[in-house]
């Protein structure tokens, strides 16, 4: 009996501490499973974080995907930018040099056009004064003839008188006292037809005076003529820089009027009153056509003062235009950076492009008007 009760103590005793034991172990074991749900609910936690992560990760990659798309046509559209860029640029600097040729063209025009202006009123101011010298020549050689007319006349009715008075001293009754009266007044009708004689021999003097003054005029006339005839060259060429030819038709006619003048002049040595006045009216025409001439010369300047504020126009508009380029430059320079565009930069760039390309015709219009 002692030993069962003792078995039975042992026994008891290795039940209780197996029941510590197995308690101990559920204790810890229920720690493991509280430690490793603590851990699944953090793995649990971390998975949806990580799947929030991937989405967001994902909606990234699709908003990148949907700005490299984006990103290829505006490249391309840079690229054109570029190019229309460059041409602009080329275009931009042969304007400048047509317009600095066209500005170097016109002030050679207003040096010789004022050089033009100052000898046309040197030769105005010769062909009045030879105007002058020619009415006055004029007067003095219708005087001249007129007094020589006279002359002859008081000579001829000398001659007769002489003629009589010698025909009565040959007869002979002539010491009868009419002969006498004859033979005292001889003396007097001598000294008369002297002084006749050489107040004609003046008259023909003064009247060769006059003739040579006409025919030293003629000489300045002609000289003045090829004078004219050489500025009206010089003007021809200004009008056909400045694409005017209308001063052409003016200039063959007064052309022709001086070689008509010079191939008249050149027949005949000395000048009549006739032909003198005839001159003189010419000269007169002459001066007319010369004053038209100036009117239109006057018209030129006008629209050569037209063609430099119409280019000064254009290049204000080329300047506008690579102020826009430039901006848009700009813009190109942002477009590269792929990271930060926008969606609204296409919407700006586009009509930018647009509104560029329409100025770009606009002054190609006025390039191919100007040519």
């Amino acid at each position: 009996m002692d030993m069962t009760a003792d078995s039975s103590r042992v026994l008891l005793q290795e039940a209780q501490s197996e029941i510590s034991a197995l308690r101990a172990e559920l204790y810890a074991t229920r720690r493991t499973a509280w430690e490793s749900q603590q851990a699944l609910n953090q793995a649990v936690a971390q998975r949806d974080q990580l799947e929030a992560a991937r989405e967001q990760l994902q909606r990234r990659v699709e908003a990148f995907e949907s700005k490299a798309v984006r990103v290829e046509p505006l490249e391309q559209a840079n690229r054109d930018l570029q190019d229309a860029l460059e041409q602009l640029s080329s275009r931009l600097k042969q304007a400048d040099s047509s317009l600095a040729e066209e500005q170097t063209a016109r002030q050679h025009f207003q040096e010789v056009y004022s050089k033009a202006e100052a000898e046309r009123a040197r030769l105005q101011r010769a062909r009045d004064e030879l105007a002058t010298r020619i009415l006055v020549a004029e007067q003095r050689t219708k005087e001249a003839e007129e007094e020589q007319i006279r002359a002859e006349e008081d000579a001829a009715a000398f001659q007769q008188e002489l003629h009589a008075l010698q025909s009565r001293l040959g007869k002979p009754d002539s010491a009868t006292p009419g002969g006498d009266a004859v033979d005292g007044n001889a003396p007097e009708l001598l000294r008369q037809l002297e002084a006749e004689r050489s107040r004609s021999a003046s008259l023909l003097m003064a009247l060769n005076t006059a003739k040579a003054a006409a025919t030293s005029s003629n000489a300045d006339l002609d000289f003045a003529r090829e004078r004219i005839q050489q500025l009206e060259q010089a003007l021809h060429g200004m009008s056909a820089l400045s694409h005017v030819g209308r001063e052409q038709s003016s200039a063959a006619n007064l052309s022709s009027i001086a070689g008509s003048v010079a191939s008249q002049d050149g027949g005949q040595a000395p000048l009549s009153a006739a032909e003198t006045a005839q001159i003189v009216q010419k000269l007169r025409s002459q001066v007319g056509s010369l004053k038209q001439s100036r009117d239109k010369l006057l018209a030129q300047v006008d629209a050569q003062q037209m063609d430099v504020e119409r280019l000064s126009t254009e290049n204000q508009a080329l300047v506008d235009s690579l102020a826009d380029l430039r901006a848009v430059q700009a813009l190109c320079v942002e477009l590269t950076r792929a990271t930060g565009i926008s969606g609204d930069l296409e919407r700006f760039a586009l009509p930018m492009l647009n509104g560029i390309e329409g100025r770009l015709t606009q002054l190609l219009r006025m390039k191919t008007v100007r040519q």
